[in-house]
């Protein structure tokens, strides 16, 4: 069990300890898996019919159901229809689910190879004790600090003389990566920047987090490599009139990786820094030490210069020293609810939902309410794990700091905004009403659909809130983590009935009808499947 609470050895402060709670590395990696292979689907679908081609598959069955009207039965006529429609359902979510499938291959093969890859790149050989007697003392030592159940092979690049390392390799063979010239000072300061190194790389095996390091880094290549750039040459060849649909649409998903990406691996470097901190019970190091962590700062020079830092910030894939050493003497700070990461989760579930929802209704045999409500669930849970967990943290900060409790505003309105966009970016479904189409036709009626949104991602967020809030100080002395698993199943099964209610509620607001869209909504909401659900979280707070 990890206490809520940690000595900081720099100043015997207590500090809050960020792993009290599942930590937000694993929720941005979700988040950033389902965003890569969300994209590459509707990405390959928009190529593949077009941004209007599989309208006119669809029409193609209506008018076939016209045709055999004149002559045929009704029940024949509607069965021919069903079958029609449900043939390019499962055309349309076998291109989504092949171009997933080989992004995900894409990125499991450069997984695998990673490790042999390095070493033979970068030249490393095995850390000879002989060579190196009292660097390998001190790393012995350190291996035994950290506890592992399974130590690493540390390698050695012979060609940097600088220092710095780097932990790698596939589970459940790791290795460690350590500079020829941080092994070969042995100098006070120089044992120093090794400890501080050491520690570094051995948090990030504590914290579990390598594989994920190296499937992050390569998911935006792998969307480059196997999306971007063949689907930019097939249509620039076959069809230049998508150049732009597509292009503008795959842009907006590398920028978003890109920068889901950065943050991810941002994440894992504060965590392991906050880890590295408190290892050892007798250590007298400071908790942090720059001098070991060299970093590379951006022109600033330039008219460009500001901006240049700027986006350098987002992107870049280290937090700097200051950043680092603030986080590690304030570790709260990684237990803040950020915007950004609920605007990404937004995305991804606008991206996801209409292909998830087309595989899902063909799985229940053609029942679109259904499909509907289990592909909400199913996105509802990678909301939750993101946007869920991330304001039970910061309800665990103001509970233990005695400061108000957040609103949950900015991470509600940023995950509405998400959701909308997502809808927007997201190539059309055939003749379903979405928002976007709602909003081009009926002005009215989308800005209301905007407005239900927002109203309901804001009463998720405060109704995490208020579960935290409940629950936290009820499992106080035992471990936190049940409490919060609990909570994040049932905000699963509350949130997609919600987002069930809402995307009816806009498909039925495709009639044009000024109270269809309310109608929609709150008719859906009293299928039992939609209500229970939301009746059970309403009850949620109350229970604690």
């Amino acid at each position: 069990m990890e206490r809520p609470a940690v000595a900081d050895p720099a100043t015997d402060r207590a500090r809050l300890n960020p792993f009290t709670l599942p930590p937000a590395t694993t929720s941005l990696f979700l988040l950033l898996m389902t965003l890569a292979l969300s994209a590459a689907a509707y990405t390959y679908d928009a190529v593949a019919g077009g941004l209007t081609g599989w309208e006119s598959s669809y029409r193609r069955c209506v008018a076939a159901a016209d045709t055999a009207a004149a002559t045929g039965p009704p029940q024949r006529v509607t069965d021919g229809y069903l079958a029609c429609n449900s043939a390019v359902d499962v055309r349309r979510a076998g291109v989504g689910l092949g171009a997933a499938a080989l992004v995900a291959t894409a990125m499991f093969v450069g997984y695998r190879r990673h490790p042999r890859r390095l070493i033979r790149r970068q030249g490393l050989r095995p850390l000879d004790p002989v060579v190196y007697p009292v660097a390998a003392r001190e790393i012995a030592r350190l291996v035994d600090e950290a506890r592992l159940t399974r130590p690493p092979r540390f390698v050695v690049n012979p060609y940097r003389t600088g220092p710095g390392g780097r932990a790698f390799g596939c589970r459940p063979h790791y290795h460690v990566r350590l500079n020829r010239g941080l092994l070969h000072d042995t100098s006070d300061d120089g044992l120093l920047a090794l400890r501080a190194v050491v520690r570094h790389e051995l948090a990030h095996l504590r914290n579990r987090d390598v594989d994920r390091t190296v499937l992050a880094l390569l998911s935006g290549w792998a969307f480059v490599l196997v999306v971007a750039v063949p689907l930019l040459a097939f249509v620039a060849v076959r069809t230049p009139a998508l150049l732009w649909p597509v292009g503008w649409r795959l842009a907006v998903a590398v920028a978003l990786l890109w920068l889901v990406r950065a943050a991810v691996i941002r994440a894992r470097e504060h965590h392991a820094d906050v880890r590295a901190s408190v290892a050892g019970p007798d250590r007298t190091d400071p908790p942090f030490h720059p001098q070991a962590f060299p970093e590379r700062e951006p022109s600033a020079g330039g008219p460009l210069g500001p901006a240049r830092r700027a986006w350098w910030r987002l992107l870049r894939l280290h937090p700097t020293n200051r950043d680092r050493a603030d986080v590690v003497r304030r570790p709260e700070a990684l237990l803040r609810a950020g915007a950004v990461e609920a605007l990404a989760a937004g995305v991804t579930v606008g991206v996801s939902l209409p292909y998830l929802s087309t595989i899902t209704t063909n799985l229940l045999g053609g029942d679109r309410l259904h499909g509907l409500l289990l592909a909400s669930a199913l996105l509802g849970a990678l909301t939750v794990t993101v946007v869920g967990t991330g304001l039970w943290r910061q309800t665990l900060v103001s509970l233990v700091t005695g400061t108000p409790l957040p609103t949950g505003v900015r991470p509600g309105l940023a995950l509405a905004a998400g959701i909308a966009g997502g809808e927007l970016v997201a190539a059309p479904l055939s003749d379903d009403a979405t928002w976007p189409s709602i909003l081009r036709q009926f002005p009215a009626q989308g800005v209301l659909a905007l407005v239900l949104l927002a109203l309901g991602c804001l009463l998720f967020a405060r109704w995490s809130v208020a579960s935290a809030a409940a629950w936290l100080p009820s499992a106080a002395g035992r471990t936190l983590t049940p409490a919060v698993r609990a909570g994040q199943a049932l905000a699963a099964l509350a949130f997609g009935p919600g987002l069930t209610a809402w995307s009816t509620g806009t498909s039925v607001a495709g009639t044009g009808a000024p109270v269809a869209l309310p109608v929609g909504v709150f008719g859906s909401a009293l299928d039992p499947w939609v209500l229970l659900p939301l009746l059970a979280a309403a009850a949620y707070p109350l229970t604690a």
